[in-house]
């Protein structure tokens, strides 16, 4: 539950699942942490596409970014250095 979203379904991503999304080839790092959190909220709806993602208000976009990113900065960090 997230105090201004309400309920956010997401899952989290497995080492595989990170890697897939070849975050190396992507050099905007705001667009990085976008490509994440789509991943992370289509694991819980595999039928949210990375449109859907885009089509979303920008501060929405900003909010899950924020929150996602702030309580996984380990295991990001981790995928990143493996």
């Amino acid at each position: 539950m997230d105090k201004d979203l309400g309920e956010v379904r997401y899952g989290l991503l497995t080492s595989k699942e990170f890697k897939a999304l070849n975050l190396g080839e992507v050099k905007d790092e705001e667009e990085q942490a976008y490509r994440v959190v789509h991943a992370m909220l289509q694991k819980a709806n595999p039928d949210f596409t990375y449109q859907d993602f885009e089509a979303m208000p920008f501060d929405i976009k900003a909010i899950l970014t924020e929150r996602l990113s702030k309580r996984f900065p380990l295991f990001l960090r981790q995928q990143q250095l493996s």
